[in-house]
């Protein structure tokens, strides 16, 4: 146990030595280059002690400023990933490990959104073959989006492959209680787009998983 404890101890005051040590150096070889004008001989004993001490204290206070900004950074880039990890632990369980969001509805003549999208492309492997997203595609959600599955209230998740447009209208049926909120990745898997004959607006629904840790 003592040695771990070591160990860790050598490490902390090893990171904190390296930006304190580059800084002091730097300090140092301006502080040098000072001395080099051999400016001594030609002051009172009285302000060469000023000189020195103020160098001395240069050279401190750049070491603490070196050692301020290395604990600011790691701190905070600490925290940031904390703080990702632990907002995706606390996503809740797909049923089934997948469900359909509703992502937008769009003129299909113009293809523009009418309403949406409701989420933003983050990477993709294909381009081209639909107007806004594909499938393999990893989005984000812009804002937060409920999880359906057709039936869901009395079949479980026996229809997750099943697109909601399938079945016309959404109804209580379908939602499983799971609402993802705004930030969520999430991979593509199947991508549905539905309309009503006599509509030019197009429904855009997506069934998604999400992205392996």
């Amino acid at each position: 146990m003592s040695s771990v404890i070591d160990l860790d101890m050598l490490k902390a005051f090893g990171q904190i030595a390296a930006p304190a040590g580059i800084a002091i150096g730097a300090f140092l070889y301006l502080g040098r280059d000072i001395v080099a004008r051999n400016i001594f001989p030609t002051l009172t004993r009285q302000h060469a002690y000023h000189v020195i001490i103020a160098l001395a204290f240069m050279a401190w206070t750049v070491a603490l400023a070196g050692i301020g900004a290395w604990t600011y950074v790691s701190t905070h880039q600490g925290r940031a990933g904390e703080d990702s990890r632990e907002s995706k632990s606390n996503l809740p369980p797909l049923p089934g490990d997948t469900g359909w969001i509703f992502a937008g509805y769009f003129d299909i003549a113009k293809e523009v959104f009418i309403e949406g999208p409701y989420v933003s492309v983050q990477s993709t492997v294909t381009r081209g073959h639909r107007r806004f997203v594909e499938v393999g595609d990893t989005v984000a959600l812009k804002v937060a989006r409920d999880v359906h599955i057709v039936d869901y209230k009395r079949q479980g998740a026996a229809q997750k492959l099943v697109p909601p447009i399938t079945k016309g209208i959404i109804d209580e049926y379908d939602k499983t209680g799971v609402r993802l909120p705004a930030g969520t990745e999430l991979i593509v898997r199947d991508v549905s787009e539905g309309k009503w004959p006599d509509s030019p607006n197009g429904a855009l629904w997506l069934r998604v998983v999400y992205v392996p840790k």
